[in-house]
């Protein structure tokens, strides 16, 4: 068999003859026994993640957040933070219906988080004065308000560093069709399912949205792989896949 005969299988991706593998690991690999579905799940979440510097720099940051939350407002004494991701630029060329000025943002968060509140926003958007809307009704820090802590580290990991924080807040608004707001939304998949959060179980993830308005309840309950498959992450790839044998329906 090919894969029991070669270290690496490559799949080959062609744009000229329409094939891409811009999508999830889980949506495009069938495995004919299912227990090696779940393993590669596993493998996936337990060993491919991001560097120790990354994720070091990430669990400062989130520190350093809860702790400013925290001194807002003494009686957060979890130093709860929310957290959202903007996608602006040359994205709303290709997914023009993801075209947001911040007062449309501003109304999707204020369905979800309550005005006051200390919200970490992730974004490509260059121009931090589109975000005065949002900063009026919200305590808003972003990644470059932690500068001290930025000065070692390769600016291309900046956005992973973001990904690792946003994935730790208690509401998590992304943007639709985004991968970068995907894999965030896996990220917490993961966590719902080690820490139990309500509902895990059935797969669904009771604060994570997504903007605009139209898919802002994507995550909450189960749903198979679908199209469009790169929109989002599926509970398929965290739910249950802990599981070593099938249940006894007897």
């Amino acid at each position: 068999n090919m894969h029991e005969e070669n270290p690496v299988v490559h799949f080959k991706a062609d744009e000229d003859a329409g094939t891409r593998l811009i999508t999830q690991f889980y949506a495009f690999l069938w495995f004919e026994d299912w227990r090696h579905d779940l393993w590669s799940k596993r493998f996936v979440r337990d060993n491919l993640r991001y560097n120790n510097e990354i994720m070091c720099l990430s669990a400062r940051i989130i520190n350093a957040l809860r702790n400013h939350a925290r001194q807002r407002y003494p009686r957060n004494v979890d130093g709860v933070y929310d957290a959202v991701h903007v996608r602006r630029g040359d994205f709303q060329q290709q997914f023009p219906t993801t075209e947001m000025d911040a007062s449309e943002i501003l109304a999707g968060l204020k369905e979800y988080i309550a005005p006051g509140s200390t919200i970490f926003i992730c974004t490509n958007e260059r121009d931090i004065s589109f975000f005065a809307p949002i900063q009026e009704v919200y305590d808003v820090s972003f990644l470059g308000d932690f500068g001290q802590m930025l000065s070692d580290i390769n600016p291309n990991y900046f956005p992973l560093v973001e990904q690792m924080v946003a994935s730790r807040g208690r509401v998590f608004i992304g943007t639709f069709y985004s991968t970068f707001s995907a894999y965030i939304a896996r990220l917490r998949g993961y966590y719902s399912v080690k820490e139990m959060h309500q509902g895990h179980m059935k797969g669904g993830l009771r604060n994570t949205y997504f903007l605009p308005s139209k898919y802002k309840k994507e995550m909450q309950l189960y749903q198979a792989v679908h199209e469009p498959i790169y929109g989002r992450d599926f509970p398929v790839a965290w739910r249950d896949i802990d599981r070593l044998e099938l249940p006894n329906v007897s």
